[in-house]
């Protein structure tokens, strides 16, 4: 079944159309896969795997000793014609701790949240939590990687032309009482890059530090739409 002509006129910055790759039959939900990443000037979600302008966002040095917003990224596309989405979605999100002291135990969660931007109002339509990720270092400066995958369930929302889905990602971070300083990273890569030069150059000053290696980068979102 076709997708919704109304659901074809999404607009990033590359100015693509969405493809609907999967559609629930059952549920009449169709569903699009956007990749998150940066430009020069914007933070965007788009179905174009370009070179993000950086692989990763990167916090350093910081000892929290209770959990704290390390990160907070706000992820844009606008709509160019009308459109509904609705159903139960997905957020992959590549996580990176870099522990700069032995024998410490870092933290950390995501949450993410989906958003109806007007122009003037933001509007949050459904926030997820992931699971807490826990690890402890057995030397210094030992990188951690992690994917997490939080579901979103979306509740019916129309999109007027003009209007934006936003996504947003925070990074939640705890050292555990004083547990030593560390970075909190977070990946957004469509072309899946372990690391660019002027993030790797971070960290803890090494320049392997923020590399996810052969880690995935891409943090994507696998968005609901209602199809008629």
């Amino acid at each position: 079944m076709p997708l919704d002509p109304a659901l074809t006129e999404l607009t990033t910055v590359s100015q693509a159309s969405p493809t609907v790759e999967f559609t629930d039959f059952v549920t009449r939900t169709g569903f699009v896969t956007f990749y998150a990443a940066k430009t020069t000037d914007l933070n965007v979600l788009t179905q174009s795997d370009f070179y993000s302008d950086t692989v990763t966002t990167s916090i350093l040095n910081q000892n929290p000793t209770e959990f704290t917003k390390m990160l907070d990224l706000d992820f844009d596309i606008e709509f160019k014609e009308t459109g509904d989405v609705r159903g139960t979605g997905t957020v992959n999100v590549p996580v990176m701790m870099v522990i700069h002291n032995s024998s410490k135990t870092h933290s950390s969660y995501v949450i993410v949240k989906v958003r109806h931007w007007d122009g003037s109002t933001e509007t949050d339509l459904v926030t997820n939590q992931s699971d807490t990720w826990i690890e402890t270092s057995t030397g210094t400066n030992e990188v951690h990687k992690a994917m997490f995958g939080i579901d979103v369930v979306i509740p019916e929302r129309h999109f007027a032309e003009g209007d934006t889905l936003r996504l947003t990602v925070e990074l939640w971070g705890d050292s555990t009482d004083s547990g030593g300083n560390g970075d909190w990273v977070l990946g957004h890569d469509p072309k899946n890059r372990g690391t660019t030069p002027r993030e790797s150059l971070g960290g803890s000053g090494n320049a392997t530090a923020l590399d996810f290696g052969s880690e995935p980068t891409i943090l994507l979102f696998k968005c609901p739409f209602k199809v008629e």
